[in-house]
């Protein structure tokens, strides 16, 4: 969006011109309200147009008369789509307060669900050796329990197994930051089991089976080492089975 907001300032002068032709503009409204306006950000894919007034009936009225034909002009003159906010120097303060909340509420979302902040898709490195992996696991994120359920991921040491697997996890958490996710190791896992059935930690069956049932995605890595532990494995496979049929 930088390159994008850099383009519509270097081109604003041929925007507002632009406004002018698809929206009759009287002189004075557009001295005194127009022409003082300046894009200012991105803000939630839309393009902030930072308007100088603290009357805020003026800024119902410009908004209610000019956010389409900015959006048009915009869109005429640099090709760029976008939705459109004009907005005050106090709404430009509570925006910001707005998006600050909602990354902290994207930060909780991640340490709940038990997340490595710098395994995502943006910087995962494909190659000839994972490029398959990859692809199914954009397609799993994109169409959670659409594609690919259950999604599997094999492969060698220092592959990316772990890292594609989160990516997951981040994607579907930015499009929802409501989902119920949670990744584990296969170790933790089984810690938590047992433990629940020799009621460790404050924890019993009940409780073990409430907090992996009730999620919307959850991711196991190293699944291979429950081989040998029935008990484990016989949880693991109910546990599935529910999550499967609760999709």
């Amino acid at each position: 969006m930088t390159k994008d907001l850099e383009i519509i300032k270097n081109k604003w002068n041929e925007i507002l011109d632009m406004l002018r032709e698809i929206t009759p503009v009287a002189d004075v409204t557009y001295e005194l309200w127009i022409a003082p306006m300046k894009p200012y950000d991105f803000v939630d894919n839309k393009l902030v147009i930072l308007m100088n007034t603290k009357e805020h009936f003026s800024l119902s009225i410009i908004r209610k008369r000019y956010n389409d034909s900015f959006r048009i002009a915009i869109m005429e003159v640099t090709e760029i789509n976008t939705e459109v906010l004009i907005i005050d120097e106090a709404g430009l303060d509570s925006l910001y307060k707005k998006e600050e909340k909602e990354d902290l509420s994207l930060t909780d979302a991640l340490k709940n669900a038990n997340l490595n902040s710098r395994y995502t898709f943006d910087s995962f490195v494909v190659g000839s050796s994972n490029d398959l992996a990859h692809a199914a696991c954009v397609a799993t994120a994109e169409l959670p329990g659409e594609q690919y359920n259950p999604l599997y991921i094999y492969g060698g040491a220092g592959l990316g197994k772990t890292h594609l697997m989160q990516s997951v996890a981040h994607f579907i958490l930015q499009q929802n930051r409501n989902a119920k996710i949670r990744y584990v190791t296969s170790e933790t896992f089984i810690n938590e089991f047992v433990d629940s059935i020799r009621n460790k930690n404050n924890s019993s069956p009940a409780e073990f089976r409430k907090k992996y049932r009730e999620l919307d995605v959850l991711l196991i890595d190293d699944i291979q080492f429950l081989i040998g532990k029935e008990g484990t494995q016989e949880e693991f496979f109910h546990t599935f089975n529910t999550l499967y049929d609760n999709r």
